[in-house]
């Protein structure tokens, strides 16, 4: 999903809580953070009592592969005890599809039907790039 809207932080973060997420992560790089005036991201989230996890990844990159399993499998637990979570970047499209596609992965989803599903739920191409695109289809 895109990045909340700094001008409107607080509703867009109780807007994720009313359809249910209860853990957001940020895949923006401190520099967006900065520049996207989004430092207050993590405060907001604590304040509405929604779990906050700061994943940087480089625009139009992909993760250090052992750090985004190390967060699937943390995403993995969470999931299974009812948690919803919530994957930002700034577009929400291409970091944000190569983090939820892994996790779908994780779960069992191939890459081609998880990169379909996704596409679907985004209403666009998901993730954007084709460095993020060869990442999904060689995760394990």
């Amino acid at each position: 999903m895109p990045k909340p809207r700094a001008e409107q932080l607080q509703q867009d973060i109780l807007s994720y809580k009313e359809q249910g997420v209860t853990h957001v992560i940020s895949l923006l790089k401190p520099a967006e953070v900065e520049a996207f005036q989004m430092t207050q991201e993590a405060d907001v989230c604590k304040a509405h009592q929604l779990s906050f996890t700061h994943f940087p990844i480089k625009d139009m990159d992909v993760p250090d592969l052992s750090a985004l399993k190390e967060l699937n499998l943390e995403l993995k637990q969470q999931l299974s005890k009812g948690a919803h979570v919530a994957i930002h970047c700034h577009g929400g499209r291409g970091r944000a599809g190569t983090v939820a596609i892994s996790l779908m992965i994780e779960h069992g989803y191939g890459a081609t039907e998880a990169m379909k599903i996704a596409s679907k739920a985004r209403g666009d191409k998901m993730p954007v790039c084709d460095l993020q695109i060869e990442f999904v289809q060689s995760y394990r």
